[in-house]
C-alpha cells in the first residue's frame, strides 16, 4: 500500500520537521503552510527539500487544509496530521492493517486522536469535502465524524501517532504566531447544520459520545477551484 501524509502547519518549524521525519518511508509527504512565516518556510525546506509544500497565504481554515491535503497527495490513501504529531516505531504496519479492514482511522494519542488520521480518496469522494464553512479550528472533525456514522463507515482508532503541543507551543512564540481561533462562530455552523430528533437533546459531539442520532438541517458547503486539480 502506497501512503502519502499531508501535515498542516502554522509556524511549527521544528514540530513539522520532527512530524515529517518520523514518517520515514513514506511514498509521499506534503507540508501545507497556512499562512507561515517565511523563516519557517525556509527552515523546512532547507531541513526536507524533497517534501512538497503548499504556502497559504492568509491562512484558511483547518478543513480547507485537509481538502488541499486530499487533492494534492500523490496516492489513494492518505494521512492527515497536525504538526504536533510524531509516528512510532512500527506505524506503518499497524496503520495498514487497520486501513484493510476500516474507511478511516484515528491515530494520535492520548489526547487527540483527531490530530492525525487516515483515510482514502475513495470516501472522500462519496461523502463530499471537508466542510470549509469551519473557519480557523474546532468542529470541522465533529462534523466529518458525524458522516462518516451517517455513512456508516467503518472507523476505527489505532495507537500509532504520539500528541505533544509542547515543542509547536515553543516555536509559535518564538515566531510571534497569532492563530486563527473562531470557537464560537465554529459552534454555530455546527449546530445549524446537525439537530437531533424531535424531543431528543441537542446533538452530542463525537469528544462526548459516537453513535447518537442526528438529523442535517444543511448538505456541505461546496469546493472551489482546486477540484479541478482532483477531477484532472
Amino acid at each position: 500500500m502506497n501512503l502519502s501524509i499531508a501535515v498542516v502547519t502554522k509556524d511549527g518549524t521544528e514540530t513539522s520537521i520532527r512530524a515529517l521525519r518520523s514518517a520515514c518511508g513514506v511514498e509521499d509527504a506534503l507540508l501545507i503552510n497556512n499562512g507561515c512565516c517565511p523563516e519557517h518556510t525556509r527552515a523546512v525546506r532547507d531541513a526536507l527539500p524533497a517534501v512538497r509544500m503548499i504556502d497559504l497565504c492568509p491562512s484558511r481554515g483547518l478543513a480547507h487544509c485537509w481538502n488541499l491535503g486530499m487533492i494534492y497527495a500523490a496516492h489513494e490513501h492518505v494521512i492527515i496530521a497536525n504538526d504536533d504529531i510524531e509516528l512510532e516505531d512500527g506505524w506503518r504496519v499497524t496503520l495498514e492493517a487497520a486501513l484493510q479492514e476500516h474507511d478511516h482511522v484515528t491515530m494520535a494519542y492520548p489526547t487527540n486522536r483527531w490530530g492525525c488520521f487516515a483515510t482514502s480518496k475513495a470516501v472522500v469522494r462519496e461523502l463530499g469535502w471537508f466542510d470549509e464553512c469551519f473557519v480557523g479550528l474546532y468542529y470541522e472533525d465533529e462534523d466529518w465524524w458525524l458522516r462518516l456514522q451517517e455513512a456508516g463507515k467503518r472507523v476505527t482508532p489505532v495507537d500509532v501517532a504520539r500528541h505533544d503541543s509542547a515543542l509547536r507551543t515553543a516555536d509559535r512564540l518564538g515566531h510571534g504566531t497569532v492563530l486563527d481561533l473562531d470557537p464560537a462562530a465554529n459552534e454555530a455552523a455546527f449546530y445549524a447544520k446537525w439537530q437531533s430528533p424531535p424531543g431528543d437533546r441537542p446533538p452530542l459531539s463525537m469528544k462526548e459520545a459516537g453513535g447518537r442520532r442526528v438529523s442535517r438541517r444543511r448538505p456541505e458547503r461546496k469546493w472551489h477551484i482546486h477540484e479541478g486539480v482532483w477531477n484532472g
